[in-house]
Parts: structure tokens; C-alpha cells; sequence
């Protein structure tokens, strides 16, 4: 900061203050990073005419452009970027294209009270990959074209953490020969990357997302030796690979917050998580996901045995399988609008298998799972599990409704299909769901079609019988599935223990509905995904699909 304050006499030039209170409204569960991703970058000089110590003005577009200068101004700006920034240096982009390599290199020396910054005007276009790495960097508002992307990680062995990009566009041509990923970020062996932020960036168009092959051009990324990873308010479709990836490989890979994201259209999933523990997946919208070669088809999915996977208040519609876990250690699913899960035309699975598509939440090969207070609609299946043994499964307030028979087989529609180990089935905890339309359930080995008999086998029998299987009542059946004052669901909910345990792990409290509403408004909670406040007027949001680049032409591959 001393270096910079020297030119005050001469130009007016403020740094804001890196602050970790702020008003920024997280997602639901999700803690607060270090710094406010919404912060306020600095404000430039108003004369700027003359070069200034630590301060970047880059146009490659102004035919007075040097690669001679230092620093740049407007008078004679910079035409390339430089290789390092100082702790504090401020960098301004402007004009382009800048294509005169396939990467740029940029390191930085921030500090968290001089973070460093590299600001995008809004003309700017950059078509050469970013590798970014070093300490306190903070990148906005850039345009990246031709199939490149920004990776963060370390580079030259140079310790690589705390960076932030935001207000990014980058926009791909829909090749399946070309491309990367849009954003990623990895640390390395003994280079722990700790804190990384990518806030409100639109990433499509990464790959071919019609392409019956797999092409894996994710939009986000975050891989192995990095921990404390933000995505937030990000737009992402039409991609070849997945919305968002985490950690293919695995190591020490931790505390990843994605969260009120909208995600559609990908040659895969909206979110694909391999093997990272404590992943909360928060008030997002994800929709149009359709089975390839490389994917089931499942909007949000789980591999690779994780641990503490967390899916709380989404919205998910039109794929093949809403929620699917084929392997996680401790999976929670909870407060989840899911409908539309459509039956593949290729579907060869039997009546009663818990592998049918057109299913809203699917896991097998998982150990403890708590499915609670979703509401889901227009599938085959609601809710199925395998259950392995020696573990825990609690089924409990949940909405599910308006399934269907198969399109291609004819299969049954099933509410819930609980099967696999006998005693885990036995123990499991089936409590307070409203089941209608139709009221049909596979537990064990048997099919029930009414409520008495499953409570006489243990299952809906807490005070004598606690599920419903009566119409929800909801505002709009097939647009709006907020239950109305009038709903039998109304006050008709339990406390789930994932709420306290999340608590217990995240200090955070994540006790109130899709919508934002406290679950707590009358101190008793409703069955499903929304909860009622009296008849108060809540407005439910409406997401439009983003408009793609005219340039892209893509060709449809025959099956």
C-alpha cells in the first residue's frame, strides 16, 4: 500500500478494504469465504495518463500499445500482460484480442490486506488460456473465447491460494475436438490450495454437449490438494462434460460450497461429485440432462464413496434421475423440488428393480442416507434405495406424487423401493410422507398398495400412523408445488436429525425451505419441499435458459 499511496498527491485512486463482514447473502448452509465475493474492486484513477507505480493499464487494441512499458496508461498502454503482480497492484483490461500465445502465465504477490486485482473493462476479449497462480488474487469481469478457460494452481512449485474469479464469460464454440475446462482449480503434493471463489461467471459452450461421445469439457472444476471452494451464482450450459466436477482424484480435497447456480443442458451432469468429502449442494436449479454415452442421465450425482455429501433446497426437473448416488458414505438429500424424471427409450431394468430411470432420487452402493422433506413429481419412481448392511436409511417427510408408469416397459410406479439387506431394510426409518396418486410402495419383499397394511409391517407407524395418502393440495399441480393453508401435509412433518447434525459439522442452520421460508414459521414443520406461511403470497422463481452464441453449429449424432 506505501507504494501506491505516494501517487496520491497526483491521481485519486482507492483500494477497498478486504472485509469478512458483509451483507452478502450466502445459500442456505453455506459459510462465509474470507472475503464477500460481491466486494467492491477498486476504483481507477480519474487521470491516468501517465504510468503509475503497480498499476496496469493493458489495451492491445490501441494502436499505441508498447511491449516496452512497464506499467501502461492510457496515453501508451501495455500490450500484453504481465508476468507477476506486486502485493496491491491493480490491473485494467481493455480492447483485445489478446491471442498472442496459447497461455498466459500470470503470478500474483497478494496479501489479504493487498489482495491483488486484475479487472476486465467491458470490451475486453482474451482468447489464450489463463494458468493463474500465487497468493490473493482477484480476476473480474473478463471475456474468453476461443475455447480456453483460467486454471488456478500452483505453477513453478509457487505456493497457490485465496483467488477469486467473477463476472467472467466464457464462451466456447460447441467443439468436440477442441475446448477445456471453463474454470478449474487444483493445489498439488505438499501445495495445499486453501480458498478459491468463483462468483456469478456464465461458462458454454466448453465441448459438445450433443456429441454421443465423451468429450469431459467441464464448466467448473475443482480437483485434489485444495480445500474451501465457493461456487456461487454461476450460469453454466450447454457444455460438454459436467456444470460442475469435483475431485476425479481425490486427495485432500475437502469443504466444496456449490451453491444457487443455475445449470442446464450438459453433455453429462449439473454436478458430478467424485471424491470429495463435505460437499453442499445448495439452492440450485438444474434441468435438461439426457443419458450419453459417459452419463446416466442424472441431473446431480455421487461416485466414488465420499463422505457427508449434502443436497439441500434445489431445483431439479427433466432428466432421468434427479438425485443419484452410486457410492457415498453418508449422503443427506433434503428439501428438494424434483419432477419430470423422464424413462429412457433403451430401459431394460425389470418391475421391481431400484436401477429403473425416470427416478427422482436413486442410491445404491451408499451407507448412511437420510432423504427428508422433498417434494417429487411426474416420475416413475420417488424415492429408491439398495440398502447394503450395517447401515442407516431414514425416509421421512416427504411429498410424492403424480408418478407414472413406464413410457417404454410399463413398469409400475413405485413411491418408495427399499430392498437389499434385510435387517437394514427392517431398520429402516419410513415416517411421515404423503404418498398419493398412486399409493404404492416396494419394501423388502413386498408391494403395498394401502397404508394400514404398511404400518402393520412397521413402517408409517409412529402414533399409530403417521404417513398420508391423500392429494397434497398444492397452489398449481403442474407449475407451482407450494402446498396451500388447506393442505393435509400442513404441520403433519418431524424434525429431521440432519438439520442438528448439520449444525454440529458447519455451525450454520439450515432450517428453512426451498423458498427461504423458515421452517419454523408456526414451530411445526410441513411434509415436503415448501413451507406454508398462512397463505402469505410468495413469489416462485422462473429460470429462462440462456440464449447460445449464433456462431455455434452443432450436428446431432444418430443413437
Amino acid at each position: 500500500m506505501k507504494t501506491l499511496l505516494k501517487y496520491t498527491t497526483c491521481c485519486i485512486f482507492t483500494l477497498s478494504a478486504a472485509s469478512t463482514v458483509s451483507a452478502f447473502e450466502y445459500p442456505t448452509g453455506i459459510p462465509d469465504a474470507w472475503i464477500s465475493p460481491d466486494i467492491e474492486a477498486p476504483t481507477p484513477p480519474t487521470s491516468w495518463t501517465s504510468e503509475i507505480e503497480n498499476m496496469y493499464y493493458i489495451d492491445a487494441s490501441n494502436s499505441n500499445c508498447s511491449i516496452k512499458v512497464e506499467y501502461g496508461s492510457k496515453t501508451t498502454p501495455r500490450c500484453r500482460f504481465p508476468y507477476k503482480f506486486a502485493a496491491g497492484s491493480y490491473a485494467e483490461i481493455h480492447g483485445g484480442p489478446y491471442n498472442y500465445g496459447n497461455t498466459a502465465y500470470i503470478q500474483s504477490e497478494g496479501t489479504a490486506a493487498n489482495p491483488v486485482w486484475v479487472v476486465g473493462s467491458k470490451d475486453n476479449q482474451i482468447n489464450m488460456s489463463l494458468v493463474v497462480y500465487g497468493t490473493y488474487l482477484y480476476i473480474d469481469g473478463l471475456n474468453i473465447g476461443g475455447d480456453k478457460g483460467i486454471s488456478a494452481r500452483p505453477y513453478h512449485s509457487v505456493q497457490t491460494d485465496h483467488i477469486m474469479v467473477r463476472n467472467t464469460v466464457i464462451t466456447g464454440t460447441g467443439s468436440l475436438t477442441s475446448g477445456t475446462t471453463g474454470i478449474s482449480a487444483n493445489g498439488g503434493k505438499g501445495l495445499q490450495f486453501e480458498g478459491f471463489i468463483a462468483y456469478n461467471n456464465t461458462v458454454s459452450y466448453m465441448g459438445d454437449s450433443e456429441a454421443e461421445k465423451e468429450n469431459d469439457r467441464h464448466a467448473l472444476v475443482a480437483g485434489s490438494y485444495i480445500n474451501d471452494v465457493w461456487h456461487l451464482d454461476n450460469t453454466t450450459h450447454h457444455n460438454g462434460g459436467d456444470g460442475v466436477q469435483y475431485s476425479h482424484g481425490g486427495v485432500d480435497a475437502h469443504h466444496f460450497y456449490y451453491g444457487r447456480n443455475t445449470s442446464h443442458d450438459e453433455g453429462e451432469n449439473c454436478v458430478d461429485i467424485k471424491k470429495a468429502n463435505d460437499v453442499i449442494i445448495s439452492e440450485n436449479t438444474c434441468y435438461n440432462i439426457e443419458k450419453s454415452s459417459s452419463s446416466q442421465g442424472a441431473c446431480m450425482v455421487v461416485h466414488y464413496d465420499p463422505s457427508r455429501i449434502w443436497f439441500i433446497n434445489n431445483n431439479i426437473s427433466e432428466c432421468v434421475y434427479g438425485i443419484s448416488s452410486t457410492g457415498a458414505h453418508e449422503l443427506h438429500v433434503l428439501g428438494n423440488d424434483i419432477r419430470g424424471m423422464k424413462e429412457i427409450q433403451s430401459e431394460t431394468h425389470g418391475d421391481i428393480s431400484s436401477f429403473q430411470s425416470g427416478t427422482g432420487i436413486m442410491a445404491y452402493n451408499t451407507g448412511n442416507t437420510y432423504i427428508s422433506n422433498n417434494t417429487i413429481t411426474d416420475a416413475v419412481r420417488g424415492i429408491a434405495y439398495q440398502a447394503l448392511s450395517g447401515f442407516q436409511v431414514n425416509i421421512t417427510g416427504n411429498i410424492i406424487t403424480g408418478l407414472n408408469s413406464g413410457q417404454f416397459t410399463g413398469n409400475n410406479p413405485y413411491a418408495i423401493m427399499l430392498k437389499g439387506n434385510s435387517t437394514t431394510v427392517g431398520n429402516s426409518n419410513i415416517e411421515n410422507n404423503l404418498i398419493y396418486n398412486p399409493t404404492q410402495l416396494y419394501v423388502g419383499n413386498t408391494v403395498y398398495t394401502d397404508l394400514q397394511s404398511l404400518v402393520s409391517a412397521g413402517k408409517c407407524d409412529d402414533n399409530g400412523g403417521s404417513c398420508l395418502d391423500i392429494d397434497p393440495s398444492f397452489v398449481d399441480s403442474k407449475n407451482d408445488l407450494r402446498i396451500t393453508s388447506n393442505s393435509p401435509a400442513l404441520d403433519m412433518g418431524i424434525i429431521p436429525s440432519s438439520y442438528a447434525s448439520y449444525e454440529a459439522l458447519y455451525s450454520k442452520k439450515i432450517s428453512t425451505d426451498l423458498l427461504g421460508n423458515p421452517r419454523t414459521f408456526d414451530m411445526k414443520w410441513d411434509i415436503g419441499a415448501y413451507e406454508n406461511l398462512n397463505g402469505e403470497n410468495v413469489d416462485v422463481p422462473v429460470f429462462d435458459a440462456p440464449d447460445g452464441p449464433t456462431i455455434i453449429s452443432i450436428d446431432v449424432l444418430k443413437p
